[in-house]
């Protein structure tokens, strides 16, 4: 360092090289040093291979062709109402105008014709008695058979009835057999034309044989209509029915 100094103190041209001698001293002080604070360089990236692996695949043939959905049905559009005739417009308003009297023809005169006159004769007029009005006959009312009257003549229906039934009577071989009889006591309901509503057994004999003979033969019987006494309704009758067997 001495010998630096004392080279700066030399002449001119020895002076210059000195100072340039200690300028590249400086830069190469300077360069160490920004060397020995300058961070390190970062490590090369090593970039590792990358293996890939390759599958070989089969040529898929080309594809299927779809089909196309089909096309929606529209329906048919309805025809468009036709339209109504246009109303008429109404004739306009009469102006006001005054009224004008328009004086009437007169009627023609009627042709006069000559009607030849009709000679009418008078009808001779009948006589007061021919006039008078018909009356109708009068109607006599049958007074109603009395009380007498219609059990008279029930009783007497009552024998015609039981002579009827006597005669459809059937007796059972049963009771021929054993030669037994038996009376069944029969209700029956007939109407005014002599028709039997229902039968039934209001008594009954010892034998279910005569009971049952019994009322068959008015189930077989046909009866006539009421006598004239007797009511228009239907009557129930009671008559004892002797079935018998004994020879």
């Amino acid at each position: 360092m001495a010998e630096l100094l004392f080279d700066t103190m030399a002449g001119p041209g020895e002076s210059r090289f000195g100072w340039a001698l200690l300028a590249a001293l400086i830069i190469e002080v300077v360069a160490i040093v920004a060397l020995m604070f300058t961070p390190p360089l970062p490590k090369p990236l090593v970039v590792k291979p990358v293996t890939i692996a390759v599958y070989l695949v089969k040529p898929v043939g080309p594809p299927k062709a779809i089909p196309l959905p089909p096309k929606p049905m529209h329906p048919p559009k309805p025809n468009p109402p036709k339209p109504l005739p246009a109303l008429p417009k109404p004739p306009p308003p009469l102006p006001n105008h005054p009224h004008i009297h328009v004086p009437r023809k007169p009627p023609p005169k009627p042709a006069h014709h000559i009607v030849p006159r009709r000679v009418v004769h008078p009808i001779p007029s009948q006589p007061a008695a021919s006039r008078q009005p018909v009356l109708p006959a009068p109607q006599t009312t049958v007074p109603p058979p009395s009380p007498a009257q219609r059990q008279s003549a029930e009783a007497r229906y009552a024998g015609i009835m039981r002579g009827i039934i006597l005669s459809h009577l059937v007796v059972p071989s049963a009771l021929r057999n054993l030669g037994v009889s038996g009376v069944a006591m029969i209700a029956f309901k007939v109407t005014s034309t002599g028709q039997v509503l229902w039968i039934r057994v209001i008594r009954r004999s010892g034998y279910q044989a005569a009971n049952r003979a019994a009322s068959e033969a008015v189930r077989d019987s046909h009866f006539p209509a009421f006598l004239t006494k007797m009511p228009h309704h239907a009557i129930i009758f009671e008559i004892p029915v002797h079935v018998s067997g004994a020879g």
